[in-house]
Parts: C-alpha cells; structure tokens; sequence
C-alpha cells in the first residue's frame, strides 16, 4: 500500500466552505425576488444557477398567485465580504449604432461599483443565449446580505464589447455591477426585474408590430388608389381595409404586454395601449361614406398609430437596455430631477 494511502485519514463526507457559501448566496438571492414568485435551482451547473418564473397574486388578498409565463435565469455569485471600487463613466453616442471608436465623448462621471470576476466561457454562453432570454448576474455578499444585480446580456451588448471588443481571447473577465442595483423585493427598484422578466413578450410585440406597420403601409397605398380613381363622390373606407385595421387591434389589445406592473412599469407602453384604443373607437363602420378630407384623416390616424408601435423597439434597444448598467445614459438617468 502508497505511503500517502496509509496516512490518510478517513473522514465523513465534508462541505467546504465555497459550498456553504454558494448555497447561502442561492437562498439569499431567492429570498430577495417577490415572495410569490417561484425560484427552481437548476442542478446541471453550467453557468446557469437559478431559474425564476413570474407569478402575480391574483387579489388583493395575496393568497394565491398566477404564473404570467415569464422568465428569468441567474447566475450566482457568493461573496465572503464586499469590497466595493469607483469607476469613471464618460459621455458616449449609442453603441446601438457605433462601434467602439465612435462613442467617445466629453463629459464624465464616478459611481461606485462591486466587481466581479466571471471566466470568459460564462460570458460566451450568456452572449449565445441571445438578448430575448434575460440573465441576471447577482453577487450575494454574506458579510452585508444584501444581492447585487445586472442583466448580463445587456452588459455583454453595452458594456463589454464596445469597451473591449476582443474580450474573447481573455480567461476572465471583470463585471462592474452598480452598488445601487440591490436586489429587493420591498423597494419600487423590483419594477425594472418585473419589466425584464417579461422581456421574450415585448420582443414577439416588437416584431408583430412591425410587420403589422409594413402591412398598414401597402394597405394605405391601396387606399389612395381607391380615393384617386375609384372612389366618386363620398364612399365608404373598402371593406378589406377596415377589416384588416380591426384585426390587428384585436390582437394586440389581447397581448400580455400591457398588464400592469407591480409598482409601475414602462410608460411608454401604456402611450401605446391608449392609442391603440382610441383608434379602435374611431374607425368608420362599414359601408359610412367618407368625404376626401375624412378619408385622408382616417388613413392618417391608422398609419401613425402603427408607426408610434414600431417605436417601442428603437426605445427599448437604445434607451431600456442600458437601465441599471454602469453606463453614462444610465447614471443620467438614475439622478434625481
């Protein structure tokens, strides 16, 4: 028998110290999302810790809670102590639409921030999930008990590739996560991890919207060609116009995006939603004769409304996306007014 055999000493099964800290991080993490919604431990490791899904209570009673079909993932992370460090933030043009020698510049500004060290294949397969799929960083520190918080994906997209490009041949990486991204399901901040979990369904509206608003600019060019050649005298909106507007309201007035969010939500979608309504209100009935003047206003109202949907997406990319990330656009607007 070895030598080294020999003077081992038999033990029982142990948990090292990195083990109690990971599991107290999990219990941690899912101790600060909304009480009513359900956090699942994901045991096949692969970067991937926890997987979150999205309940509402059904009344104001809170005694049972609905799932909303929407998700979250979550990468974990324990933390002995916090060690906190600043960070210098400058002025910089969209990196939704410049690369990264076209956004520098003037003005700058400090944050604190809690760095984190993730090797480079974890960031790799955050990248390949693709941005529909919302994974959340979060550093749970014991030492404070409190959970830190950024959206991977939209770190990777607005953070780290316009700031260093070629992160790809790194073993590791550095994430700077905002200390002002608690984690907790007491403070109105939860709004924005609400708004991020429903993030699959605002891009299936984003792409429905836009088709919709091709479909509504063909539509309109059939309509002054009726109003030009075929319509004589005052005529009704034709048939297959009006039908085709009251179903694309139809169903987007059925879409999930607009139920309200606990504590607020996205404002801009309720801009929408009205619109969307009033168009409904407005619409001709079949076979009501339009004079020019209303026929061009009726096409005006149905072409804008559509095209303000289409907006969604452009606000979404380049303003949504960079909220709670240690960018300047968000520092500006994270400042009180």
């Amino acid at each position: 028998m070895a030598g080294s055999e020999r003077g081992r000493i038999a033990h029982r099964k142990r948990r090292s110290l990195n083990q109690m800290q990971g599991d107290s991080g999990e219990e941690l993490v899912a101790a600060a999302f909304p009480r009513q919604w359900l956090t699942r431990k994901i045991s096949a490791d692969f970067g991937i810790d926890l997987h979150v899904e999205v309940f509402d209570w059904t009344d104001n009673s809170r005694k049972s809670a609905d799932t909303l079909g929407e998700h979250l993932f979550v990468q974990v992370k324990s933390r002995a102590t916090s060690t906190f460090r600043t960070i210098k933030l400058h002025e910089r043009r969209s990196v939704s639409k410049y690369g990264p020698k076209q956004t520098s510049g003037g003005e700058s500004a400090q944050i604190e921030v809690l760095p984190c060290v993730l090797d480079v294949d974890e960031i790799l397969t955050i990248e390949a999930m693709g941005n529909a799929t919302p994974v959340l960083l979060c550093v749970a520190t014991m030492d404070t008990e409190l959970v830190y918080y950024v959206c991977l994906n939209d770190y990777i997209s607005k953070v780290l590739l316009p700031s260093n490009p070629d992160f790809a041949s790194q073993t590791t990486v550095t994430i700077h996560i905002p200390t002002q991204n608690v984690l907790d399901r007491d403070d109105a901040s939860i709004t924005y991890l609400w708004l991020l979990a429903r993030r699959s369904k605002l891009y299936s509206a984003f792409n429905t919207f836009n088709y919709q608003h091709n479909e509504i600019r063909c539509l309109l060019d059939d309509l002054d060609h009726y109003r030009l050649e075929v319509a004589t005298g005052p005529s009704p909106l034709p048939d297959h116009i009006l039908a085709m507007v009251e179903h694309f309201l139809a169903s987007n007035l059925r879409l999930d995006i607009w139920r309200p969010i606990d504590r607020g939500g996205w404002f801009v979608l309720h801009d929408v939603q009205a619109r969307f309504v009033a168009l409904r209100g407005l619409l001709p009935s079949y076979g009501r004769p339009l004079d020019d003047t209303q026929m061009i206003m009726a096409g005006v109202e149905i072409h804008s409304t559509f095209a303000l949907a289409t907006t969604l997406s452009r606000i979404y990319e380049e303003m949504v996306r960079e909220w709670h990330l240690p960018t300047w656009l968000s520092h500006l607007v994270s400042k009180p007014h």
